[in-house]
Formats: structure tokens, sequence, C-alpha cells
């Protein structure tokens, strides 16, 4: 008899769930998008043998995709049903998940929060399996906020079926405009849609604040805001800038500053796990070296804020600390309390972006540019590192 533990299970990321009616399966064709119940960026469901195992959030590091676990099982909730069904076939249930791998649990002997469970090459199509049927393949893509996928490739024959219903899961690409994009992991989304908008209606009160303090501000709004790495945000930056950097401690009617929550706290990588599907040199070496790049990349982040004002800008003219206080400083300080108090204080002023690295570059961040819209090179940049908006994602949501 075979021990339980040397047994090779199937062990994948859950990328949502969702139903489909008979008749959208039967219909299912190339190019067709289905749209899951999870949204993109949050942690995602870890099943062993189709049974809850974790949860962690998918990392990219050297061409291979892997999954750092981030909690323990908990109770998965289920997508709705979409109405009644007068036949239990009439609408299935549906699964899309990444990363069908081998493992046996002794293989998993020592998984931990915050271990890395290296999985597949970066280009693995993700896989939608119906009633537990695999069905098609296809590429992760994001509709508005939900993960979805866009197959590419049909792996059942399916009798087709004319009694007509509507799941709303299947995305109808021609009249539904809803934006569908697809869904890098290097460059996860951390927020979402309704949190972009807080934030723009916090900066629309900075601008309103400015305006008081400044007289040639009239013009000033808000004119983007976005998610991105830090490496991309410097990249875009092609004139001359200064960086005012802005130690932020928040405290809000709801939360008590404490220094392991203001961080994104990853413990210190102590075990890895390598699927049996990785055929590929992924020598001891080569994990060593991923890991170690992965663990640099979740070091605890600073709590610093950066403001990057453009040579020539209406508010560029101040370079001393008592006027960035009064001109800068209170303003956002007073937008953002009605929210929550981020208490920012001034640290330092700087020339160079590489004195202002605040995180590690592919980090992602969220940026807010205000300015003049009938003049682009009146601007600045707020640019805000996920960890110090850590503790407010959940009241700004």
């Amino acid at each position: 008899m075979q021990n339980l533990f040397t047994r090779t299970g199937i062990l994948n990321v859950t990328l949502g769930k969702g139903y489909l009616s008979a008749y959208e399966v039967s219909n299912l064709k190339t190019g067709d998008v289905v749209r899951s119940s999870l949204l993109a960026g949050h942690g995602c469901p870890v099943y062993f043998n189709g049974e809850l195992f974790c949860r962690g959030e998918i990392v990219v590091s050297g061409g291979i995709l892997g999954i750092m676990v981030s909690g323990f099982a908990d109770e998965d909730s289920q997508p709705s049903f979409p109405g009644v069904a007068d036949e239990v076939t009439e609408v299935l249930p549906f699964t899309v998940s990444l990363l069908n791998l081998e493992f046996s649990l002794n293989d998993l002997k020592g998984i931990t929060v915050g271990s890395i469970i290296y999985g597949q090459e970066e280009n693995v199509p993700a896989q939608l399996s119906v009633a537990g049927f695999p069905a098609a393949k296809g590429k992760v893509v994001v509709v508005d906020e939900n993960f979805g996928i866009e197959i590419t490739e049909i792996l059942q024959e399916i009798e087709p079926l004319s009694k007509i219903r509507q799941s709303y899961y299947l995305v109808d690409t021609a009249h539904d405009h809803r934006r569908i994009m697809y869904y890098d992991f290097r460059k996860p989304d951390m927020v979402s849609m309704n949190f972009i908008v807080s934030m723009g209606r916090i900066h629309d009160y900075f601008c309103r604040n400015m305006k008081i303090m400044f007289g040639n501000l009239d013009a000033y709004g808000v004119l983007e805001v976005d998610q991105q790495t830090l490496k991309e945000i410097f990249m875009s930056m092609k004139q001359k800038y200064t960086y005012y950097l802005f130690e932020s401690r928040p405290v809000s009617r709801n939360y008590v500053y404490s220094e392991k929550q203001n961080v994104l706290d990853f413990p210190e990588i102590k075990y890895v796990a390598v699927s049996k599907n990785i055929e590929t040199g992924l020598d001891a070496g080569r994990i060593e070296s991923i890991t170690e790049f992965l663990r640099e990349e979740k070091k605890k982040p600073d709590k610093t804020v950066l403001i990057c004002i453009p040579d020539g800008s209406s508010i560029s003219q101040y370079d001393n600390a008592p006027e960035i206080e009064q001109f800068i400083i209170n303003p956002l300080r007073s937008a953002w309390k009605n929210y929550v108090n981020l208490n920012f204080s001034f640290m330092k002023l700087a020339e160079n972006q590489e004195d202002v690295k605040i995180i590690p570059e592919n980090n992602m961040v969220v940026t807010v540019m205000i300015g003049n819209p009938e003049s682009p090179d009146d601007h600045c940049i707020l640019i805000y590192p996920i960890a110090v908006l850590e503790p407010v994602i959940e009241i700004l949501e």
C-alpha cells in the first residue's frame, strides 16, 4: 500500500470561479472572454487535489511563475448563482486556474507563510474547467477589476445546444464596453477602481487647498491617477524634476498606528518547493538567485511619499523646509484628513532619481498627477508606495 504522503497530487492556483449556462459552454470559441468572480490583485486560493490548501500571491522571476504563500486556508467564497435552473446541467460551475503542478505532500513539508512554491515557465496558459473537466486554455485578462480568461484553445468537443440562456460571466466583447486587458503578473493590480476614484477625490481637495495658498493655480486639477511600478513612472519623466520626500505615519479614527501594520510584512523566505513540472534548467543556483531577488523585492518598504515637481512648474519655487511645510505639506495633510490622517512630515529635497528610489524599482506605486491641463509642463506627480497606503486601502475602497 502506497504511503499517502508520497503520492503525487495536483496543486493549482484559482483565479476565480463562476457559472456558465450549458448553451454558452456549447458555443465557446477562441477569442471569447469569460469573467471570473475574483478581484485581480487579491490573494489567490491555492488548491491541492481539489481541496483548499492555502492562499498566495503569484510572483514572477527569471521567467518562472511561482506562488508566495500569504496565508493558510480559510473558507472560499462562492460566486453568486445566476438565477434559477430547471435542471442541474442547465447552469454549470467553472473555474479559471493557473499552475497545475505535481507535488507530493512530502514535497510540501516545511511550507509556511512567506515560502515560495516554484511552478512553471511564465508563458504557460491558464485553464478554464467546466464542471471539473478541462474545457479551454487561454490568456489571463482583467475584465474591469476581475480576473478572466481569453480563450485561445478549445479542449473539449461539445454538442451545440439551442436553448439560449445567459449567465453574465461570458463577456459579449462586441457590445460590452467594459475594460478588458491582458494581465501582467509582474505588475499586479494592488488597488481597486473605487480606491483610484477616492485618490482622485482626495487630490481634488489638495488642488483646492493649494489654490487658496497660490494665486496662480486656478487651472490646477487632477490629471491622472494610476498604479504602476516605480521604474515605469521614473522612465516616463523626461523633464528635470526636483524631488520632495515626506515621511508618513497613518493615524485615523479607526486605526491605531502600529510599526508592524504600517508595512508589507513578508517573513524571511526559509523554504522553497520546486514542482516536478519544471524540466528546463532550474538548478539549485538558479533557484537561490531567483529566491534572493524576490527576498530583496519583498523587504519592508519605506514609509516615504515622493512629490516630483518639474523645473518651471508654478509650484517649483519653494526649496526650504518652512515653505515646503506651509505651501505643500499642509494642503496635502488637510486633503487627506477627510479620510485619514497620514501625518506627513518633510524629510529632504533631492535633485537626482538615484537618491529617491524609496522602494525596489519593480514594486508597485499609486501615482497622482495634478496640474494645468492647458500647459503639460505645469504639473507635479505624487508617488505613494503601496506600503504607505496599505493601512488605508480598506477605508478608501
